[in-house]
């Protein structure tokens, strides 16, 4: 049996670090925890249909955004118009 010694081959070495560079920002990227648009819009109009009257269209996009950004840590201050922020 052949031993191999030495460095790895250089293509075999940026294989393996594009390969975890790629595989980083998947889970960073890909995984944040945000809800996709239809999800965060059907969690808005419910909240919606629940406080009518401080809901307007700046306050739903407010709401969308939020919850696409920090997906169920998405937090509602207790004002009217409602506000959505992430928590810090």
């Amino acid at each position: 049996m052949t031993k191999l010694g030495g460095a790895v081959p250089a293509p075999i070495r940026t294989h393996n670090l594009l390969f975890l560079i790629g595989f980083c920002a998947m889970l960073v990227g890909g995984c944040g925890g945000g809800y996709d648009t239809e999800e965060a819009t059907d969690v808005c109009n419910r909240a919606e249909q629940g406080q009518s009257s401080c809901f307007n269209a700046d306050v739903m996009t407010q709401c969308i955004a939020c919850f696409e950004d920090c997906g169920r840590d998405c937090a509602q201050a207790e004002t009217c118009p409602l506000q959505y922020h992430c928590p810090d």
